[in-house]
C-alpha cells in the first residue's frame, strides 16, 4: 500500500457523502472505495441506532451470501457487537471464529485476515465497518483505516443530520403550525454541520501530515536498507528522524558482546558529537533497560517519571540532561541487537505519533544493521576463500608443462583460459626421448575447485601410467587410465560418474621431413 497526499485527497472526494444520497448508497460507495484502496475482498457496514443499543446491517460489498448476515446485532454480542461496545479496532490474522465466517461473509469463503473498525465520534459509537482479505492486513493498512475512520464518522453524522433535516421538512409540510419551531431546528442543524465540516478540515490536515510521515518513512526504509556502513546508516537515520520529531539528542547504540554492553558511536547533540561511549549491561541506564526488556521508553518529564525505571536519575555523563526522551529497541528476527534514542531539552515533547514513527524507523535500522553485519561476515569469508583458491592456482600451475618444455614439440600453440581461478581442464606432456613426445589435452568433470581436484588426479594417473610404467601406446594408456579412474572413484559399487574427456597423442619425429602421430581419445 503506497498512498500519497494526492491519492488520499482523491479518495476523500470519492467517499464523501453527497446531499440527497441515501445511507445505503453512500455505504456501498464507501465500502467499494476502501476495499479497492486496501485490496480487501469483502466488506460490511453496520450502523447503530439512536439509543446505542443495536447495530443494523446498512450496506455490504462483494458478499457471496449476504442473507446469512444477521440484520440486527446487540452491542456486546459477537465480534461486531464487542467492537461497537468497547470501541477498539481489532485485526484477526489467525484462528478466525467459524461463526463469524458463517454469518459475516458466507460459508464458501474463509478469509486470511479480518479487520473490524468502530466508527466513533466524540466517544459515541455510530457504527462498525468490517473488511476481509486473503492476505494479512499490514500495520500500515491498520493505521490507514484508523486514520480515515474519523472522516467516515463525520460523513455518517452529516448523512444522519441530513436525514433528520429531510424528516423535519416533511413535518413542515404536514404541520404548518410548527413551521417556525422546525425552522429554528433546521438552522441549528446547519450550524452543527458547519462545525462538523470545520472539524473535518482539521482532521484532514492531521491525516495529511500522517501521510507525509508515512511517505518519509517508506523513502527512509528504501534508502537505509541499501546501506551497509554503520556511519552512513547513523547519518541517514539522523537526517530522516530530525524531519519527523525533535532530535536535540540522537543516537544509535549496538550491543557489543566483547564489552557486554551497548556501544554508541557519533551520538549527536546541538553543535557537538560524542564519537564513542559505552553503557555496560550492569549499569542503571535507560538504554540498558530498553535493551534488556526489549520495550520502548517514553518520558516527557524526567524528574517526575524516572522513578518508573530507577531509584535515581541515571548519570548522563558529559551530555546535557534531557527533559523528554524516547528509547526504542532495535529488533531483527526476534533478537534485540541495540537501541535508538531521541532526546529533547523541553518537557512534554513526544506524543504517541512520535513513538510510532520512531518504531517504524527502528525496524528499518535493525534490518540495515543486520545486513551490514552479514555483509562483513560474507566479505571476510569470501576473502579467505579467494586467498585459498588463488594459492590453489599456484599449485595447479606447477603441475602444468612449461612453455619451454612444450617447445620440444614442433609447431605447437596453446590457448588456456580457465572459467574460474582454478581450472577443471589441463594439458600434459612427457618427453620420452629426443625424437618422441607424448601430449594430452584433458577436460575434467566440473570446473573451478571440483574440476581442479579432478585435474590433479588425472595428472597423477598419467604420470604413473606413462612415466613410471612406461606405457607409450595411446590406446593402452587410455584403457589403463579408464580402469584406474573407475578403481579410484569406486565406480563399480557407486553411482559416481565423474571422469574426464581427453585426447592423447604419441608424436614421433621419424626424419627431418617426416613426423608420425598416433592418436587415441
Amino acid at each position: 500500500m503506497n498512498y500519497n497526499v494526492s491519492d488520499f485527497l482523491t479518495l476523500l472526494n470519492k467517499i464523501s457523502w453527497k446531499i440527497g444520497q441515501s445511507l445505503q448508497d453512500w455505504g456501498e460507495q464507501l465500502l467499494s472505495h476502501l476495499a479497492e484502496a486496501t485490496d480487501s475482498v469483502q466488506g460490511a457496514l453496520f450502523c447503530a441506532d439512536s439509543k446505542q443499543e443495536n447495530l443494523y446491517l446498512t450496506s455490504f460489498y462483494a458478499l457471496k451470501e449476504p442473507d446469512k448476515i444477521p440484520n440486527e446485532i446487540k452491542f456486546g454480542d459477537g465480534l461486531t457487537g464487542t467492537i461497537a461496545k468497547f470501541q477498539k479496532t481489532k485485526v484477526i490474522n489467525q484462528n478466525i471464529p467459524d461463526q463469524f465466517n458463517n454469518y459475516a461473509i458466507g460459508e464458501e469463503f474463509k478469509p486470511k485476515s479480518i479487520i473490524l473498525i468502530p466508527i466513533i465520534f466524540n466517544k459515541i459509537t455510530y457504527g462498525v465497518i468490517e473488511f476481509t482479505k486473503q492476505i494479512f492486513y499490514t500495520d500500515e493498512e491498520t493505521f490507514f483505516f484508523q486514520s480515515i475512520i474519523q472522516i467516515v464518522g463525520v460523513q455518517l453524522i452529516l448523512l444522519i443530520k441530513e436525514q433528520q433535516q429531510q424528516q423535519l421538512l416533511e413535518n413542515l409540510r404536514e404541520k404548518n403550525s410548527e413551521i417556525q419551531t422546525q425552522s429554528e431546528k433546521l438552522y441549528e442543524l446547519n450550524d452543527e454541520i458547519s462545525v462538523k465540516r470545520l472539524e473535518l478540515e482539521e482532521k484532514n490536515q492531521k491525516i495529511g501530515k500522517s501521510l507525509r510521515n508515512i511517505r518519509t518513512i517508506t523513502e527512509f526504509g528504501q534508502k537505509i536498507t541499501a546501506t551497509l556502513d554503520f556511519k552512513s546508516i547513523n547519518k541517514i537515520a539522523y537526517d530522516y528522524t530530525s524531519t519527523l520529531m525533535n532530535t536535540s539528542g540522537f543516537g544509535i547504540g549496538v550491543y557489543d558482546d566483547f564489552i557486554k554492553g551497548i556501544e554508541f558511536t557519533d551520538f549527536k547533540e546541538p553543535n557537538k558529537v560524542f564519537p564513542l561511549f559505552y553503557r555496560k549491561l550492569s549499569e542503571e541506564q535507560f538504554s540498558v533497560w530498553c535493551y534488556k526488556n526489549s520495550k520502548h521508553i517514553i518520558i516527557n518529564d524526567l524528574e517526575k517519571e524516572y522513578s518508573k525505571y530507577f531509584k535515581k536519575i541515571p548519570d548522563f555523563g558529559k551530555r546535557i540532561m534531557p527533559q523528554s526522551l524516547l528509547y526504542v529497541p532495535l529488533i531483527v528476527k526476534e533478537r534485540t541487537i541495540g537501541v535508538i534514542t531521541v532526546n529533547s531539552y523541553e518537557k512534554n515533547t513526544y506524543k504517541k505519533d512520535d513513538l510510532l514513527n520512531l518504531k517504524a524507523l527502528a525496524s528499518y535500522i535493525a534490518i540495515a544493521l543486520d545486513n551490514g553485519n552479514a555483509y562483513e561476515i560474507i566479505n571476510f569469508k569470501n576473502k579467505s576463500i579467494s586467498e585459498s583458491i588463488n594459492y590453489g592456482k599456484k599449485i595447479q600451475q606447477l603441475i602444468l608443462p612449461s612453455k619451454k618444455e612444450l617447445n620440444k614439440i614442433a609447431e605447437n600453440f596453446l590457448i588456456f583460459l580457465p572459467k574460474d581461478i582454478v581450472s577443471g581442464d589441463f594439458y600434459w606432456h612427457s618427453c620420452i626421448n629426443d625424437t618422441t613426445n607424448i601430449v594430452a589435452i584433458v577436460d575434467c568433470t566440473g570446473h573451478g575447485v571440483p574440476g581442479a581436484f579432478m585435474s590433479m588426479i588425472g595428472n597423477r594417473l598419467l604420470n604413473e601410467i606413462i612415466n613410471e610404467k612406461k606405457i607409450y601406446s595411446p590406446k593402452i594408456a587410455l584403457d589403463k587410465l579408464n580402469l584406474n579412474i573407475k578403481k579410484f572413484f569406486k565406480q563399480k559399487n557407486s553411482d559416481i560418474t565423474d571422469g574426464m574427456d581427453l585426447s592423447l597423442c604419441l608424436i614421433e619425429q621419424l626424419s627431418a621431413s617426416q613426423t608420425k602421430v598416433t592418436f587415441s581419445g
